[in-house]
């Protein structure tokens, strides 16, 4: 539902609907509803640039993941690399295995550039 009490149908005319005020911004498609105002033929588009970066309250976690076919096992997260590291070396060490998938999580954050 689109919040007018009826589903649309294909070639119902749509209207785009974008908010943006204050912190947060998107976008609804909204259908215009049977009988009601048609969409307006006029759209105005405001362009915002944005930066993303590193949000050091996030943190960073650190993972491993054996690629060896059929083992699955894997280190977990870490907020530090080493500890993730070691993790695959006592692997290698008790299994054999020695191929393993690295993955390094962070949190980002965008703002206006203003």
């Amino acid at each position: 539902m689109l919040g007018y009490g009826f589903e649309p149908e294909v070639g119902d005319p749509l209207q785009l609907v974008v908010e943006g005020a204050g912190r947060g911004f998107g976008a609804r498609l909204h259908a215009t509803p049977p009988g009601g105002p048609p969409a307006s033929p006029r759209t105005v588009y405001r362009h915002v640039t944005h930066a993303i970066r590193h949000a050091p309250e996030g943190g960073i976690t650190y993972e491993a993941f054996c690629a060896t076919a059929d083992c699955g096992a894997e280190s977990g997260p870490h907020a530090e690399q080493e500890a993730a590291q070691d993790w695959a070396l006592r692997h290698t060490g008790r299994i054999g295995h020695d191929l393993f998938r690295r993955v390094v999580t962070d949190h980002a954050k965008a703002t206006r550039a203003e």
